[in-house]
């Protein structure tokens, strides 16, 4: 597992900004991504406990608006966490998830056109593992926007199902 979890933190942390053809880090990033793919794969440790939880600083940094936010290094976490989904069990996903919740709420605000795109994958893959109740109408005396959380089907991801109706709702207005 510590292997797995190194792995995971150099693949979602060498990677930096620059342009250079040969961005060293960047080709470091991809080195241990390939390994840790190897490493999951069901004839070596599929059941690797991952802690995702160091995501959480990294993505919430696109919520600063600083000119020091490294995007490739957020894209490159969005992408490993929609090839994760593939691959860890539900309950595993969920407890990680579950500590993602309000960095990928922040993501949903972002105007980069490449995290809006990974977002949409991961999203629409989580929706699919982890589907919401079908919309009903709000009960008598409930607002609006304690509607959505009545019918949030995993408590583990009603945070983030909340910002997204949030965003939703606010984006149609």
């Amino acid at each position: 597992d510590a292997i797995c979890n190194f792995l995971l933190r150099i693949v979602c942390t060498a990677a930096d900004n620059t342009n250079a053809a040969t961005n060293q880090g960047e080709m470091v990033s991809l080195r241990c991504g390939t390994l840790l793919k190897t490493a999951l794969s069901q004839s070596l440790w599929p059941d690797a406990d991952l802690k995702l939880s160091f995501m959480d600083k990294i993505l919430h940094s696109i919520d600063q608006s600083t000119p020091t936010v490294n995007y490739t290094n957020i894209y490159t976490i969005l992408e490993f966490l929609y090839y994760l989904l593939d691959i860890m069990s539900k309950s595993k996903l969920l407890s990680g998830l579950k500590s993602l919740q309000r960095s990928l709420a922040s993501c949903l605000s972002s105007d980069d056109s490449k995290v809006v795109k990974y977002l949409n994958q991961l999203l629409s893959k989580m929706f699919v593992l982890f589907p919401i109740e079908p919309w009903v109408a709000t009960p008598t005396g409930a607002s609006r926007s304690e509607a959505h959380l009545l019918y949030a089907k995993f408590e583990e991801l009603e945070n983030l199902y909340a910002a997204i109706a949030k965003n939703i709702v606010e984006g149609l207005v």
